[in-house]
């Protein structure tokens, strides 16, 4: 019933464990072969710091991920999207269907949020969106590709009717005997000492050597971009794009309005 709070949630399966302690120990193994043979290398492009996770368990885009149904998130799934939702087996729909993504794929370690056990709006297709000046009383999310079921409100389990009823029992577990006591262990991993447990070298670091090049740096520094997008910077990336365009908006009134000077003076 409950999960083991003493690991983190990419761990929860024994044979997931497994598998994540040999991949580890794999990368750990080739980065030493990678050591000996180029010394002088750009090391973390050669060969990445060995990992459990390619990925982490909560940043910005999770978090819309959790809470597409709502506004502003919405919006900003949207936004993130290019102007589209996401493909509907890639958003958040069933329960049973994140659960089984976090405890067994590869690149999913996603915890939930404080809203998985206070809002019971997050469940269900209620929004409001406005699409090209048109009011929807509920969001159009697409079909499932496995059984072409339309994607509306988040599938519950079973032993939950409503998303309150799912809310309530979800408190009622959170408020247990057993959280209770094991709840710092959670703690721990996600804020606390053993948090270097969960990451191990999750990001690919930069090993500045006194032999290495400005161009192993810049080599660098493009192959941990790709990985770099998925822990909140393509909101940022984002936000860029909508300033470049603000910027060629402002030239554009600039010339517009140098024009209208010629004018007049002819």
């Amino acid at each position: 019933m409950y999960r083991d709070l003493s690991l983190p949630i990419g761990a929860q399966n024994a044979n997931r464990r497994i598998i994540i302690q040999e991949k580890y120990q794999t990368m750990q193994e080739l980065r030493e072969q990678t050591l000996q043979n180029h010394e002088d290398g750009p090391i973390d492009v050669l060969s990445p710091p060995p990992r459990h996770y390619a990925t982490h368990y909560s940043n910005s885009t999770l978090v819309i991920w959790w809470l597409v149904r709502l506004e502003p998130f919405t919006s900003l799934h949207v936004f993130v999207q290019d102007g589209r939702f996401d493909r509907p087996d890639r958003q958040f729909h069933s329960i049973a269907a994140a659960w089984k993504g976090s405890t067994e794929n590869d690149g999913d370690v996603k915890e939930v949020t404080p809203e998985f056990y206070t809002l019971p709006q997050m469940y269900a297709n209620s929004n409001q969106y406005l699409s090209h000046s048109h009011l929807i009383r509920s969001l159009n999310l697409g079909r499932l590709q496995s059984n072409n079921q339309l994607l509306s409100d988040v599938t519950l389990p079973p032993w939950a009717h409503s998303p309150e009823e799912f809310v309530r029992i979800q408190c009622e577990a959170l408020e247990s005997d057993y959280v209770s006591k094991n709840l710092h262990l959670w703690i721990d991993l996600i804020f606390g000492s053993k948090q270097v447990m969960i990451d191990q070298s999750l990001y690919s670091r930069l090993v500045q050597r006194p032999n290495v090049t400005s161009t192993c740096i810049i080599i660098s520094l493009i192959s941990i971009l790709p990985s770099t997008l998925n822990f909140g910077l393509k909101i940022l990336l984002c936000l860029l794009r909508l300033l470049l365009c603000l910027i060629t908006l402002v030239r554009f009134l600039l010339q517009l309005h140098l024009s209208l000077i010629v004018l007049r003076r002819c």
